[in-house]
């Protein structure tokens, strides 16, 4: 007889302006391949992306949540932390656009309540262009993630530059939840037995 799989929820936080290559990056991180065209996240500037795959005789259920309008967002932002605790949070910025580098101060904002410092990492996207393109630097991306006192990472999907940091960073939260679970079932079981064994023994009084 084939033993049942158990399946494992587990949610990412990806944040940042929108067309800076996301989605590109979290295709690296779960399929190790680089999209030239991947699809557009939603109109209301957010999207939800779900992946299954098998990982230690368990299947993974992962739900990836992009955002990039901040302002329509904040609701849906704070009901996905809620529901489904995320453990990794990635705030996203173009190194070659200033404008989306401007914005991170109020991702991080957004975020900051759900998330403890060491699950934020921000994290520079596109970083695999000629260097006149380059506006951000790695010292000014590096500046801004001390300022907010998280981690920061310097990525290009194109290149797979990086990749192996944040791919680490998603195996480590994976394990965490994986953990997790098993804790929770195992807790769960016992609770049951011990019901179990009480109705028993009151059945066994009222005989």
């Amino acid at each position: 007889m084939e033993e049942e799989l158990k399946v494992v929820p587990m949610s990412l936080m990806v944040i940042g302006e929108h067309h800076i290559g996301k989605s590109c990056l979290i295709s690296q991180v779960l399929e190790g391949g680089y999209k030239e065209s991947v699809h557009s996240t939603l109109v209301n500037g957010v999207d939800f992306d779900i992946k299954r795959f098998l990982w230690d005789r368990r299947i993974v259920n992962l739900t990836t949540f992009e955002v990039w309008n901040n302002g329509y967002s904040n609701k849906t932002i704070d009901t996905f932390c809620k529901t489904r605790h995320p453990p990794l949070c990635f705030i996203c910025y173009d190194c070659k656009t200033m404008k989306h580098f401007d914005n991170v101060g109020n991702c991080f904002s957004l975020v900051n309540k759900h998330f403890t410092l060491n699950q934020i990492h921000l994290v520079g996207l596109r970083y695999d262009t000629i260097e006149g393109d380059i506006h951000i630097s790695p010292l000014i991306g590096a500046q801004k993630a001390a300022e907010l006192n998280i981690a920061f990472h310097l990525t290009s999907a194109k290149t797979r530059e990086g990749i192996s940091d944040i791919v680490t960073l998603f195996h480590r939260a994976r394990e965490d939840v994986v953990d997790k679970f098993d804790s929770s079932t195992i807790a769960k079981n016992k609770e049951n037995v011990i019901k179990m064994k009480t109705q028993a023994r009151n059945v066994c009084m009222l005989n």
